[in-house]
């Protein structure tokens, strides 16, 4: 009697803890992306004149883990990225984007979580601001140049990866660059205004690096009728002669204090250009490449077309000193 008591209890005990470990909710873990497979991958950027880009993201995220996952995360090359829009299956979820060192990070979270073999259709949208360059106006005066430049390095695997570029309307690719895509594109069309190229990859490991450039130009024309209204010219007009007037005044002045400093400006560079030889220059005029991602708070992707533009018109020097990328001023 006493042990068919005490198998009783056992089996009573035993049934508790099964029920109680059924009815447990599943354990969610934070998302590292090592278990996530993104198959297939489409990344679309739209070019604007203004030096902005929409990157647009649509992909099949899928669990190859055992964990359930709480969120998703997608790396993204830029320090000034905006989200829009983002939404999993069509319903809209509240993705961030969070500001690392040298890039971002964008989390997608996942109310009902992710499990194992599971699948979810992902839709982001983000507004970037430092991908492209500054315009600059070409040799023979016709057109405006620009340069976009995109690094992709994934947290997680990727297959069938597909990217494309649209360029701005009336825009062509650059007459004055010798390689103005890089890498050679898969593919190119049109949709009856813009250009578009595409490239195609079977698969990115996490961490493996791809970079997309293109320099494009634009008809000055084509800007030019997007310009100011008649009474802005107006305006801007006066503003300059009072200006001028000003300036006509104090230019002496300005010019003694130039000379006391001794200090060297370069004619013909952009605001953010200047801030990159000026930085260079506080060095002692050589640096590392990487030291002034740092300095000056810009994307690698950034930095890479500015130093581009200062090299092409023979300002800066890069060269390799074992695996450091240095950059040199070309003092006149």
């Amino acid at each position: 009697m006493t042990v068919l008591r005490s198998n009783l209890w056992n089996v009573l005990v035993l049934s508790f803890v099964l029920l109680v470990a059924h009815s447990a909710p599943a354990q969610f873990v934070p998302s590292d992306n090592t278990d996530v497979v993104l198959d297939p991958v489409e990344l679309k950027a739209q070019l604007f004149t203004d030096g902005s880009a929409e990157l647009v993201m649509d992909a099949v995220a899928t669990n190859t883990g055992i964990s359930v996952l709480d969120s998703i995360t997608i790396r993204v090359d830029s320090l000034e990225a905006i989200m829009l829009s983002s939404t999993i299956d069509g319903v809209t979820v509240p993705g961030t984007v969070a500001r690392l060192d040298r890039f971002s990070h964008v989390v997608l979270p996942l109310p009902d979580g992710l499990h194992s073999n599971e699948s979810v259709s992902l839709h982001l949208v983000l507004r970037v601001t430092d991908l492209q360059s500054s315009p600059v106006l070409s040799s023979d005066g016709l057109h405006q140049q620009s340069d976009f430049i995109l690094y992709v390095r994934p947290v997680c695997v990727m297959q069938n990866f597909t990217f494309v570029v649209h360029l701005p309307p009336h825009a062509s690719l650059s007459q004055e660059s010798v390689v103005p895509l890089f890498p050679d594109a898969s593919g190119n069309l049109t949709d009856g205004h813009s250009m578009i190229f595409y490239w195609w990859t079977t698969q990115l490991q996490p961490g493996q690096e791809r970079v997309f450039i293109v320099k494009y130009q634009i008809p000055a024309a084509s800007v030019a009728a997007n310009g100011p209204s008649l009474f802005e010219l107006i305006l801007a007009g006066l503003v300059g002669l009072v200006l001028g007037a000003l300036l006509f005044k104090v230019m002496p002045l300005v010019i003694l204090m130039v000379r006391r400093l001794r200090s060297v400006r370069i004619v013909g560079v952009t605001g953010e250009e200047q801030k990159v030889l000026d930085a260079i220059r506080d060095k002692g005029g050589s640096c590392p490449q990487k030291d002034l991602y740092v300095d000056l708070n810009m994307s690698q992707a950034k930095v890479s077309i500015i130093l581009g533009n200062l090299e092409e018109r023979g300002l800066v020097r890069r060269f390799k000193d074992g695996r450091e990328n240095m950059v040199h001023l070309m003092e006149e």
